[in-house]
């Protein structure tokens, strides 16, 4: 190192030897130093070789041996960064981290080492703001301070992600916390604006999710009329979940309301006093009795109905229950049997001869042919067979069907009532049985 001569420029200029170029420069310095005082003042120089061997004295006014400005026609990047900091040396090239978050910057550069050096190679991410370490890839995003903390490329306005700006960045999103809220969503019932038009829980053209439809219900019965209103909640006359009211001004009238003969339709059916009153049945054929097939319900019987349901033939006024049954092939007393008790029962007669048998019999108001009232009849195939018929004695046949054929000595051929069975001892003759009065007659 050098120093200036302490009393005089001139002296000091002049006691130099060095080459003009050096001195010059050495003295400027002293100079700038505070030379020509009355004390001597350091001069802070480091003397440089040059590449020919020559050498150079140039200023190092932090004495960290690294030359304030170029010398030898050197680069003049190789100079002191910062001759004020003997801590700070020759400009590095490298990717600038100067913020010293981790993230450097996308291309080298040369630059004096700071706090945080720069790096050999870039970092994945590259930093958007190399001043700042709050800003670099994966910095938490703060949202609408116009800052991209985390060089996504814009600030955050869209907190939820719902694909609209937050009005607090000059956005539509009322609720930029709630992705289900924002412009055009649909509105549900839950007392907040979800399609952010100003308006909660209003039915917008699409209807309100979750909201029910209320009918005017103007008489209070539960049951309203005319056109549905969608809301979250009652509203007004708007109360009734229920509609189908025929009658909004009559609480006794709505459906399922009980039906009066009071000639109003009660319960909204359509029909008027209907399934109240009293069952009536048609007497067409006016014998003061109805039919159950013709029935009709009403709070008083209609002009030719009566409460009697048991005609079992509106048709003919002779038939109805209590008349006369009558041997023609109908109930006449509606009693479910036909010709009971006024029929005759007719046997099978086979061989004509007026008898029938047991064993073939059939009940109707005139014989079939081939049936005859009476039976009893013990051959059906033998027409000198039947009750009544004369049995030929000892021919095996029982013509009289009495159950056998008649003996020859039960006969009694003489007419005086006695047979050879019986006693007679003459059955040729008349007078001569048991019994008979004797006479001197040799018999």
């Amino acid at each position: 190192m050098r120093s200036g001569a302490s009393k005089g420029c001139e002296t000091a200029l002049s006691g130099r030897d060095q080459v003009a170029r050096s001195v010059l420069l050495a003295a400027w310095m002293w100079i700038l130093a505070g030379g020509c005082s009355t004390e001597p003042t350091p001069l802070p120089f480091v003397e440089v070789t040059c590449g020919d061997g020559t050498t150079e004295i140039v200023p190092d006014q932090d004495e960290d041996g690294i030359p304030d400005e170029a010398a030898c026609d050197w680069d003049p990047e190789r100079v002191d960064c910062d001759d004020t900091d003997p801590g700070v040396g020759y400009p590095v090239t490298g990717y600038p981290d100067q913020d010293g978050d981790g993230y450097t910057l996308g291309s080298e550069e040369t630059t004096c080492p700071g706090q945080f050096p720069p790096q050999e190679a870039p970092s994945a991410d590259i930093d958007c703001d190399d001043a700042d370490p709050e800003v670099h890839p994966g910095a938490p995003e703060v949202a609408y301070d116009q800052v991209d903390q985390d060089c996504s490329g814009s600030d955050l306005t869209d907190v939820d992600r719902d694909g609209f700006d937050a009005t607090a960045a000059g956005g539509t999103d009322c609720d930029d916390a709630d992705p289900e809220v924002h412009p055009g969503a649909e509105e549900v019932c839950n007392g907040a604006d979800d399609d952010c038009d100003g308006k909660a829980d209003d039915a917008d053209a699409g209807g309100v999710s979750g909201a029910t439809d209320y009918y005017r219900d103007q008489d209070g019965d539960g049951y309203g009329a005319g056109p549905a209103r969608s809301l979250c909640a009652a509203q007004g006359l708007y109360t009734a979940t229920e509609d189908g009211d025929c009658d909004d001004t009559d609480a006794s009238s709505h459906p399922g309301a009980e039906e009066s003969c009071d000639g109003a339709d009660n319960d909204c059916d359509g029909t008027v006093d209907d399934g109240v009153g009293d069952t009536y049945y048609q007497d067409a054929d006016g014998d003061g009795y109805g039919d159950a097939g013709a029935a009709t319900q009403a709070c008083s019987a209609p002009a030719g109905y009566l409460s009697d349901d048991t005609d079992c033939d509106d048709t003919d006024a002779s038939v109805h229950p209590g008349a006369t049954e009558s041997c023609n092939e109908r109930d006449d007393d509606c009693d479910g049997d036909v010709d009971e008790d006024v029929e005759t029962t007719y046997y099978l007669d086979g061989d004509s001869d007026g008898y029938g048998v047991a064993a073939d019999s059939f009940d109707a108001c005139s014989p079939p042919a081939g049936y005859v009232e009476t039976s009893g009849d013990c051959d059906d195939t033998d027409p000198d067979a039947h009750p009544g018929g004369t049995d030929i004695c000892g021919d095996g046949i029982d013509q009289d069907c009495s159950g056998a054929d008649t003996s020859c000595q039960d006969v009694d051929d003489d007419g005086d009532t006695y047979s050879e069975s019986d006693g007679d001892c003459d059955d040729a003759d008349a007078s001569v049985h048991p019994g008979a009065t004797e006479s001197c007659n040799e018999r």
